[in-house]
C-alpha cells in the first residue's frame, strides 16, 4: 500500500462533512482536547458489562471504572478499590471501596452498585461472565465502602478479572429493574470514569467531556476526547498527515510504519509499536461444524499449508513473533508438542485420506473466509492464504465485511467457514476457556465460534483456574494447548504487537497496553 500527497488530498475531501471537527488541539499541561481515530466500526452501544467488542471497550473504558485496573506492565492496581486483602486459603478477597465516589448523574457510588453489576449482569450477561466468574460463591456488602467476594474454590485469575474489560461496575440505580440489554442507558452512559458522553454523531464521532467530579484528584487533564470513526486505513492516514487527528491506537498499517516515520516524523509525530498487554493473537479460525473442516485431516492439512514466516515477514514487516499455540506467551513455542511446518505434500496426502482427492480441473473443494476490513493486515493475509490453499486444489473466496459483521459471523451466528481474527487470551491463560470450551460456542464476541468441543480439554480448564501452584498449572495449560493444537480449531499465526501514531504534542501516549485503558493520564504538552 502507498499514500501519496494527492490521493492523501482526495481522500480528505471525500470525508463527511461532520469530519471538519468543531474544535481544535488546545496545547497546555492542563486542558485541551484529544482527537483519537478509531479504526473499527461504530459501537453499537457503550455497555462494556455486555461485551467483549473492542469498539465499544475502547471508549467505555473512558467512561466507566471497576475495582482495578491493569498499569503498564499488567499488574492489577487500584481503580474503584482502594485496596484489598485475599485470606491465606484463597477464598476471600475483600475490597475496600474509594469513599464519596460520585457517578456521572451526582448519585453515589457504593458497594451495591458492584454487587448489583456481578449478580445481576457480569454474570448472567457479559459473555464470558460465566466462565470468569462462576468460582464466586457470594458477595456481601458490609458497608457501603466494603464488598467481600466469597468464592467456591481458589481462583488463580480472579484478580486479573476485575478490570473494565472484564468486570465493569454499572450503576444499580439506573439499570435495577430494567432490561439491561434495552436501557437508553446503553447509549447514553453514566459511569464514574473520568470522562462523561457529551456528543454522540452517530456514524461520525463520539464526544466525551472532562469528568470536573472525577475520584482521582488532578485527574483527567484533557477537556475533551473526540474519537472519530475512520475504519479505512487510508483516510485514517490522510487524516494523520493533515493533523485532524491526534491519535491513531490501531490505525497505521505494518508495511505503511517505516514510510510514516520518514514523513510524518518531521511534522511533529511519533510512530511505533509495542507489545498488546492482553496477548493478542492473530489467527485463522475454523468452523469445525462445517461437514468439509469438521474433518480433523483437513484442519490439520490447512495448517501445514500455512507460511507463517512469510505473513510475519511480508504483511507485519517483521512486526510481533510467530505463534505455534493460542497461548505462546505462556506456553512457548518450544514447549509445544504439536506445531505444523510448510508441507504441500504431507497436506495434500491429508486431504486425499479425508476424501478429498483432486478432480477436474486439480480442484479438490472451495472454501470462503470472512475478512474484516477493520484490520489492515487481514486481507492480505487471506490473498496469502488463497495462493497456499490454492496450491493443495483449494479455492479460496474472499468475503470482505466490517468488524462488526465479521465478529458477528464467527463468535454469534457462527455463519462462516474460515475467519480470520485477533483473540486475546490473556493476562492469565485461564481466558483462552472462553474460546476453547463447549459452555463457550457461539456466546459473543472471541468466544468458541468455531464450535469446538473436546471434553478432556474443558476437564483440563477446569483443573487449571483451581490450581494455584505456578509450576502444576504451567503443567496443564500446557496439556490444553497439545491437546487444542492436535484437532486444530483454530491456526494461530503471529503474536500480536499493534502500531500507533501520535502528535508529540501529548504525553502520556499510547494510554496503556490493552487497546481498552482510559485517558485520565493524558496531558498536552506543546
Amino acid at each position: 500500500m502507498s499514500i501519496t500527497r494527492r490521493n492523501a488530498l482526495t481522500l480528505l475531501a471525500s470525508l463527511p462533512a461532520s469530519f471538519a471537527l468543531p474544535w481544535s488541539t488546545a496545547f497546555a499541561e492542563e486542558g485541551g482536547n484529544l482527537v483519537v481515530g478509531l479504526r473499527t466500526s461504530e459501537p453499537r452501544h457503550l455497555n462494556p458489562a455486555v461485551t467483549t467488542v473492542g469498539g465499544v471497550q475502547l471508549v467505555s473504558a473512558n467512561i466507566y471504572s471497576a475495582l482495578t485496573r491493569f498499569d503498564r506492565d499488567g499488574h492489577p492496581v487500584p481503580d474503584l478499590a482502594k485496596s484489598w486483602d485475599i485470606s491465606p486459603d484463597g477464598l476471600t478477597y475483600t475490597f475496600n471501596l474509594v469513599p464519596n465516589v460520585k457517578w456521572h448523574d451526582g448519585q453515589p457510588f457504593s458497594s451495591a452498585d458492584v454487587k448489583f453489576s456481578f449478580e445481576q449482569v457480569l454474570l448472567p450477561l457479559h459473555p464470558v461472565g460465566k466462565i470468569n466468574f462462576a468460582a464466586i460463591d457470594r458477595i456481601d456488602t458490609p458497608d457501603v465502602n466494603t464488598v467481600v467476594f466469597r468464592l467456591k474454590y481458589p481462583y488463580a485469575p480472579f484478580i486479573s478479572l476485575l478490570e473494565v474489560r472484564h468486570a465493569t461496575i454499572l450503576p444499580k440505580h439506573i439499570y435495577e429493574n430494567t432490561d439491561v440489554m434495552q436501557n437508553p442507558a446503553n447509549s447514553q452512559p453514566i459511569g464514574t470514569g473520568p470522562f462523561k458522553l457529551a456528543e454522540w454523531s452517530k456514524g461520525s464521532f463520539l464526544r466525551l467531556e472532562k469528568n470536573a467530579d472525577y475520584f482521582k484528584p488532578g485527574k483527567p487533564h484533557l477537556d475533551q476526547l473526540v474519537f472519530v470513526i475512520i475504519p479505512d486505513t487510508n483516510t485514517m492516514v490522510a487524516a494523520m498527515e493533515a493533523n485532524q487527528i491526534d491519535f491513531a491506537p490501531l490505525g497505521v498499517s505494518f508495511d505503511l510504519v517505516e514510510t510514516l516515520k520518514q514523513r510524518l516524523a518531521p511534522k511533529g509525530w511519533v510512530i511505533g509499536t509495542a507489545q498488546y498487554l492482553f496477548r493478542g493473537t492473530g489467527s485463522l479460525i475454523i468452523n469445525t461444524g462445517d461437514p468439509i473442516l469438521a474433518k480433523r485431516e483437513v484442519r490439520q492439512a490447512l495448517a501445514m499449508l500455512v507460511q507463517k514466516d512469510a505473513i510475519l515477514s511480508t504483511v507485519r514487516k517483521g512486526v510481533g513473533r510467530i505463534a505455534e499455540n493460542p497461548i505462546s506467551w505462556y506456553v512457548p513455542n518450544a514447549e509445544t508438542d504439536t506445531i505444523y511446518k510448510p508441507d504441500l505434500e504431507k497436506a495434500e496426502g491429508l486431504l486425499d485420506a479425508a476424501g478429498f482427492p483432486r478432480g477436474a480441473g486439480g480442484k479438490r473443494f472451495g472454501l470462503s473466509i470472512v475478512v474484516s476490513t477493520g484490520w489492515a493486515e487481514f486481507e492480505p493475509i487471506a490473498n496469502l492464504l488463497r495462493d497456499w490453499l490454492g496450491k493443495a486444489g483449494i479455492d479460496l473466496d474472499l468475503q470482505k465485511v466490517d468488524e462488526a459483521a465479521a465478529v458477528d459471523r464467527m463468535f454469534t451466528t457462527r455463519n462462516f467457514q474460515l475467519g480470520l481474527s485477533n483473540p486475546s487470551f490473556g493476562p492469565d491463560p485461564a481466558i483462552m476457556a472462553k474460546g476453547f470450551t463447549t459452555d463457550q460456542i457461539g456466546k459473543g464476541a472471541y468466544t468458541n465460534g468455531m464450535g469446538y468441543s473436546n471434553p478432556t480439554v474443558d476437564k483440563l480448564f477446569a483443573e487449571g483456574v483451581r490450581e494455584i501452584d505456578p509450576a502444576a498449572r504451567h503443567g496443564i495449560y500446557r496439556k490444553i494447548v497439545d491437546a487444542v493444537m492436535t484437532d486444530v480449531p483454530v491456526i494461530p499465526l503471529y503474536e500480536d504487537d499493534f502500531a500507533y501514531a501520535f502528535r508529540s504534542v501529548f504525553k502520556g501516549l499510547p494510554p496503556g497496553g490493552t487497546h481498552r485503558d482510559s485517558y485520565e493520564d493524558v496531558s498536552s504538552v506543546g
